[in-house]
């Protein structure tokens, strides 16, 4: 949202975008969640193998929201295509590492224009922790 990059570095489940901010989970207008996994040692690269859309603006469109997982068999398309969430547009790919890891990636346009205060890691949410590497895998130069 604010033009941020930054990579993952923590497992687990992950709230990527809550509309509005600090909403009760009643009166949630659009939640995405993620599940992040690594998979290899410690210091590998962490992917995320689950995406939950939900909320009021989810059910709109369909009704329970949508559920994406890496290892659903999707032979036939590699994403969702855009789809709207009010000005929200989200879409889910479908990706598959050289190493055969199966993972999701997602892409998000206009959450900036929702009339509402956006939370989440992609939001106005604080992610210093989960871009902070373990001290054993933070890499050191030495001059």
């Amino acid at each position: 949202m604010h033009g941020e990059r930054f990579d993952l570095l923590k497992v687990g489940r992950h709230l990527l975008v809550e509309v509005p901010q600090f909403a009760a989970e009643s009166s949630t207008l659009l939640a995405v969640a993620a599940v992040a996994q690594r998979f290899g040692d410690a210091c590998s690269d962490v992917y995320f193998v689950s995406l939950n859309v939900t909320g009021k603006w989810a059910d709109s469109v369909r009704e329970g929201g949508f559920h994406y997982k890496a290892k659903q068999p999707q032979a036939h398309r590699k994403g969702t295509g855009w789809i709207g969430f009010h000005s929200i547009q989200l879409k889910t790919v479908w990706g598959r590492t050289g190493g055969g890891i199966s993972y999701l990636n997602l892409f998000i346009k206009n959450l900036g224009k929702s009339g509402y205060p956006v939370g989440g890691l992609l939001g106005g949410g604080d992610h210093s922790t989960v871009t902070t590497p373990e001290s054993r895998c933070k890499r050191v130069l030495v001059l």
